[in-house]
């Protein structure tokens, strides 16, 4: 149970670190926008950087996401080795239903970021991201 706990939370974080999308970062910067008390100019300005900025993240996730993948399903498999077939049954049905979320997810984001600021573009013209 240990090991399965291990896995799942492994799988939400690995998730989390390709998961960062226009709507991630967003979310993680509302809170504490919303505590400084920005003005509507302010806001504007913050959601636009942070869409910008988002896309980037989502061009690099795509490019580490099959490497994820392929460590998330080695984990899934050793997993599933020391479960009865009946726990098998369940966890990959779970798994199944996570994978869905996850592939409409990147598909979401894929759509938004089409639209966004061409990612090669805006590398090119930050002053804080070289890679």
């Amino acid at each position: 149970m240990a090991a399965l706990i291990c896995v799942f939370l492994g799988g939400a974080s690995a998730g989390a670190a390709v998961g960062l999308t226009y709507q991630g970062p967003r979310r993680q910067y509302e809170k504490a926008f919303d505590s400084v008390g920005l003005s509507a100019a302010q806001r504007r300005a913050t959601d636009s950087i942070i869409a910008r900025y988002a896309c980037v993240i989502d061009s690099v996730n795509q490019a580490i996401a099959p490497h994820v993948d392929s460590l998330r399903q080695a984990a899934r498999q050793d997993v599933l080795e020391v479960l009865t077939d009946s726990q098998v049954a369940r966890l990959r049905q779970a798994l199944s239903e996570s994978d869905n979320r996850r592939g409409q997810r990147r598909s979401e984001k894929r759509s938004l970021c089409d639209h966004a600021t061409d990612s090669a573009s805006f590398l090119g013209r930050s002053r804080h991201l070289r890679l």
